[in-house]
Formats: C-alpha cells, structure tokens, sequence
C-alpha cells in the first residue's frame, strides 16, 4: 500500500515522512554563525538525551526528530513528550508550502518554524557540509537531520552502525546527539522506540554522513531559548 505524502511523492513506509523543502534563504543562516569565539578547532562531544520516543506507524517523524532534539541538552525539557511530537508534526504541516491536509509528511524548516512557533527557539541555522555539522555537534548541541533513509539502514549492525546502501526507503527526520573525532563517527536517535537499533540509537560514519549530506540532506541546529 503506498502512502500519499503532501509533495506528490509516495512511500510503502507510513514512518518515512520527511520531505526537502528547498529554501535558498536558509544560506543565510549558517551554523557557524551561532559558534562561540573558542570554537576554534573540531572536537568531539556528546549530548545527553531524554527519553526515546516512538512515532509508531504515523509519518511524524520530523515532530518526533525536533522533540527529541528540545528535551536533550544543554537546554532539557523534560516536560517534551511524544503528544508534544505529534502537535509540532500537525502545525509544521500548516507552516510549509504544500497545500491540503489529508496527505502525509513535512520538511525540517517546517518543523524548525514550528518549535519556533511554539517558542522554545529564537532562531535556526544550518550546516550544509560535514566540517560545518561536526563543529556544530560539537559545541552547540544535537542536530535535527532530513536525509533519505536507505535499506542499508533499516538493521544496524552489531555496533550499531547503519550504511547508507540499498534503495531509498523514503526521507527521515532524525537527531545527530554526539560527534566522535577520533573514531570518525556520529552518535544518532532515531524515532522507533528502544526495541530499534541501541536502545533506539545508532551510528553513522563521517563518509556516510558526507554522501547523505550531499544528496538532499539537511542538518538544523536550533538556537534555543533558556
């Protein structure tokens, strides 16, 4: 059964919601424009994280990705549940710029516009390559990612490490909480419940992370208000 989503596109997946807004206005807000003056060099860091919350069999998956992405550090709200996931998916649906309400899915920049809405942020900006998302994760805290999400990603491996390979199975929203330089990898959260992957997490490559920033992927980082 395919499920119609709001840009004309379909998925065999209800949970692969994402859809590419693409708004060249968003260049203007790099991340490295939030980066404090000792940001000077990479560094590795990880952001603890609330609960692991599960959008079940519903396309919610960019509400799901910019909850996550409020009750984790360094600004937790733990007052954030999955209800709260499910209203940011509902109002970033009336903010971006499909029409119609009976089809699925949204864009990032919607849900980003939604949280703002909703004022737990002042701001949003973006990291459009790797150097920029790995200084982002490291100093300003967890990123929101819209990529497509490949077959190869479905089962994570015994580290939890998932490779972009196979056939799209749809677009994802989903948070990057923790950069390692050393081992080159980023710590993920995904929006499927503990029974998925690690306890709901997972792992990506910074070469896997490069091919899926340059095909249609998005990486929002939010400044928040305390």
């Amino acid at each position: 059964m395919n499920i119609h989503l709001r840009d004309g596109s379909t998925t065999k997946d209800a949970r692969f919601g994402r859809l590419y807004e693409a708004d060249p206005r968003t260049r203007s807000y790099p991340v490295r424009a939030l980066m404090p003056t000792k940001a000077t060099k990479p560094r590795s860091y990880t952001w603890s994280i609330g609960p692991i919350l599960d959008q079940g069999q519903t396309s919610s998956c960019v509400g799901h990705a910019v909850a996550h992405r409020l009750i984790a550090r360094p600004v937790v709200r733990p007052e954030i549940t999955g209800k709260d996931a499910l209203e940011f998916y509902a109002l970033a649906q009336t903010l971006d710029p499909w029409p119609g309400e009976d089809y699925e899915g949204t864009s990032v920049l919607a849900g980003a516009k939604a949280v703002k809405q909703k004022g737990y942020v002042s701001a949003y900006h973006w990291a459009e390559s790797l150097d920029d998302l790995i200084m982002g994760v490291g100093y300003l805290g967890p990123g929101v990612m819209g990529t497509w999400w490949w077959s190869g990603m479905m089962r994570p491996a015994v580290n939890g490490a998932v490779t972009p390979t196979g056939y799209r199975m749809g677009g994802h929203a989903w948070l990057i909480n923790g950069v390692n330089l050393r081992a080159k990898l980023f710590f993920c959260v995904n929006s499927w419940g503990t029974g998925w992957g690690k306890g709901g997490k997972f792992v990506v490559t910074f070469d896997d992370m490069g091919q899926l920033l340059a095909d249609a992927g998005e990486a929002c980082f939010f400044k928040e208000i305390k």
